[in-house]
């Protein structure tokens, strides 16, 4: 999209005309697009006008506060744009939409949606204490509490399923029952860039962000319909960010009905896999907790006795899109 800005020397108004007593001017433009599909809203911020708030040429005293477009006839290119300038105290104007504060609201939602693929983030261990309280830890018998990576470098998308390599059937189901941050800010339409905008859907924060701790906040983001408010061409722009305590990622238990049998115990590519019997060779007929590596669980103490593995969960990532807030400059 491109545009020709020329001040209008056709009209009365040749050039600029003064109210002596309110102090104001009027510049009269004529703007024409370079296609027929703009519209008088877009030719009020055509490329080449007085800026907003900019200092009238011939009169220090007045400012740019006012944008009026008309067509010109039944011409689809030919616009007639005038700006207005007006005596203004301050720099900061109460009616400029770029200067409203940044809107922060909370509400709740809830959300179930079956997923059957994601990244697979890792394998976690429930490890029990002596004391009766567990811990989620990165090994078996561990002590160390399980810590999904913050990025998802060298991470694997797979089918969701247990070790023995057994989807899940249903899908396993994303429940989602939270309080959301709905954060509402005016921006310029020239500064509004929709790839920009896609490329953070659905992104996770890798920093902590009001006050959530990393892998917390899933981000949405919505844009209304044009505005414009004392010539200023905006768009309210809000940002959902749902807030999930245990983080974005999945805990999914590894249990099953069969196991991963390795003919080449040091080949992990090569297995078949085969049912989980009883004692006289039947298969069972209830799911079987898995060790996250396709065999029968057997509980595991750790090396000083004080905690044992008491379930396997292979920990998923639905939504890969990881980044920081911060950068989103929201000035909150």
């Amino acid at each position: 999209m491109a545009w020709t800005v020329a001040l209008d020397r056709t009209g009365p108004n040749a050039d600029s005309t003064r109210d002596n007593t309110s102090r104001a001017e009027t510049l009269v433009y004529v703007v024409t697009a370079d296609n027929d599909n703009e519209t008088e809203f877009s030719a009020r911020s055509a490329t080449g006008l007085p800026a907003w708030n900019s200092v009238h040429p011939g009169n220090s005293a007045v400012r740019a506060r006012r944008f009026n477009a008309v067509r010109r006839g039944t011409s689809k290119r030919h616009f007639t744009v005038s700006v207005g300038y007006i005596e203004v105290a301050t720099n900061q104007d109460p009616d400029d939409p770029l200067s409203d504060d940044v809107i922060v609201d909370y509400e709740r939602s809830i959300e179930i949606r079956p997923y059957n693929r994601a990244l697979f983030v890792g394998t976690a261990y429930l490890n029990l204490k002596t004391d009766g309280s567990s811990i989620m830890a990165t090994a078996a018998g561990g002590t160390s509490p399980f810590v999904p990576p913050d990025t998802n470098t060298g991470l694997r998308e797979d089918a969701v399923s247990n070790s023995a390599k057994d989807e899940f059937d249903p899908a396993p189901e994303k429940e989602i029952n939270r309080v959301a941050a709905v954060i509402t800010k005016n921006y310029a339409e020239s500064v509004i860039d929709y790839s920009i905008v896609n490329d953070w859907q659905n992104a996770v924060n890798t920093q902590a962000f009001l006050s959530a701790l990393p892998g917390t906040l899933k981000l949405g983001i919505s844009i209304s319909g044009p505005m414009s408010r004392t010539g200023v061409a905006y768009r309210a722009v809000t940002f959902r960010m749902d807030h999930r305590v245990e983080g974005w990622d999945d805990y999914l238990l590894d249990a099953g009905y069969n196991r991963i049998y390795r003919e080449t115990p040091a080949d992990p590519t090569t297995w078949t896999r085969r049912p989980i019997v009883d004692e006289a060779g039947n298969p069972k007929s209830r799911p079987e907790l898995l060790d996250g590596n396709g065999n029968v669980l057997t509980p595991v103490l750790s090396a000083g006795a004080s905690t044992k593995t008491v379930a396997v969960f292979r920990v998923y990532r639905p939504y890969e899109n990881r980044r920081p807030f911060a950068a989103l400059g929201l000035g909150i």
